[in-house]
This record gives structure tokens, sequence and C-alpha cells, in this order.
């Protein structure tokens, strides 16, 4: 080999190159993304979390017009079932995307999801 000659790069030593470097941007990516859906199915809840908050004070609003004098507060298997499901406060049962259940344990409580805690 004369002084020269420079090293030559083949097809071979490109693709281990390549190789590398995809070995290294695939963890990367999939931790950085995967943090990002993760904060998008929080912010998903906290918003569902609101509209099940403001379902819970329209409902309390709709017994008191209605005649209703709640004692004591009902128990949270009638509040989820008349809020939660269906009705004319939600098209659908709100769901967490992070598969939590909500729950609305008294009237003067915030409903709250078993992941993502109460909304704020």
């Amino acid at each position: 080999m004369s002084m020269n000659s420079k090293p030559k790069f083949n097809v071979v030593d490109l693709g281990i190159v390549v190789a590398f470097l995809v070995m290294i941007a695939i963890p990367v990516s999939t931790i950085l993304f995967g943090n990002l859906n993760s904060v998008k199915k929080r912010e998903a809840c906290l918003k569902n979390l609101k509209r099940i908050g403001e379902a819970q004070k329209a409902w309390k609003k709709q017994q008191r017009i209605e005649g209703a004098t709640w004692h004591i507060s009902p128990p949270a298997f009638v509040l989820e079932g008349e809020i939660l499901t269906p009705t004319n406060y939600f098209a659908q049962e709100p769901r967490c995307l992070s598969l939590g259940t909500y729950s609305i344990p008294s009237l003067d409580e915030k409903p709250r999801c078993s992941v993502h805690g109460v909304a704020p």
C-alpha cells in the first residue's frame, strides 16, 4: 500500500454503520414517543374527569329541580349509574385510555380515576 492511497469504505462498512445508528435510534425514539403517549393519555383522562365533574353538577342541579332532597349523599353506585352511563350527559360511557376506572365517591367529592387520581 502506498503512502498516498486513502483507505476506502465499501458497502459492507457503510451497512454496519447504518445498522449501528438504527440500533441506537430505535430505543431512543421508543422512549421519547412512549412518554408523549402517556402524557396524552393523562391529559385525555383529566379532560374526561372535568366533563364528569360538570355532569355531576348538572345531575345534582336536576335533582334539586325535581324536588329530591338528599340528607346524605346517595351511594356511589347510584351516582355512577346515573351519571357515567350513556344518558343526557354522555353519548358513550367515558373511558380512561390508561385502562383506569372512573368513580364518583359522593356528590361533594370530585370524580376520580383509579390510575390518574383526581382532576386538579
